[in-house]
């Protein structure tokens, strides 16, 4: 794998956005995973088109700085409601 050097912390922050490469190199991360951790929203990151992602650079400065989880989602608690086959046991054991 290429490497493109240490990752100046003052040039990511003077500019919006960087790249995926830059962004897989700042997190010591390969840049599929990188871009795995994009597509997952993850990383934040806007697309410019087809081929093109930016990486939004606040957004990596949070996880760099620690104030933001790798996965989000991962802290949550799942609040969904099951309507499957558990409510109607519940429906049935309270009847």
């Amino acid at each position: 794998m290429k490497t493109l050097g240490p990752v100046d912390m003052d040039s990511l922050r003077s500019r919006p956005t960087t790249s995926a490469a830059i962004a897989a190199e700042a997190l010591g991360i390969s840049l599929s995973y990188a871009y795995e951790m994009i597509k997952d929203g993850r990383l934040p990151a806007i697309t410019l088109g087809p081929r093109r992602v930016r990486v939004l650079t606040a957004g990596l400065l949070e996880m760099l700085e620690g104030n933001s989880p790798v996965n989000p989602t991962a802290s949550q608690p799942d609040n969904r409601v099951d309507e499957g086959w558990g409510a109607e046991e519940e429906g049935r054991a309270t009847a």
